[in-house]
């Protein structure tokens, strides 16, 4: 795709007088995007580490800390899409 000068004139000046702007949204997409993977990371080791039946007020092993923490990684009902 080319750009005209004049356009490519328009997006740089754009850019310049927005640099907050853009970092910000730059940084808040970088955030978003580890955020989703480290979800994904953390779901499949719960997955891996088998079923989570209970929870402890105070862990005691690392089997309890385990759990604790699947537990709460696992989707409550009222956050799932109901499917059609």
């Amino acid at each position: 795709m080319i750009i005209s000068p004049r356009h490519k004139a328009i997006i740089y000046d754009w850019m310049h007088r927005h640099t907050g702007e853009l970092a910000l949204a730059v940084i808040l997409g970088l955030v978003g995007y580890g955020q989703v993977k480290i979800s994904r990371a953390l779901t499949r080791v719960c997955e891996l580490t088998g079923p989570h039946d209970y929870t402890s007020g105070y862990p005691i092993t690392a089997k309890d800390e385990v759990n604790n923490i699947c537990i709460s990684h696992e989707p409550d009902d009222s956050t799932v899409a109901d499917e059609p």
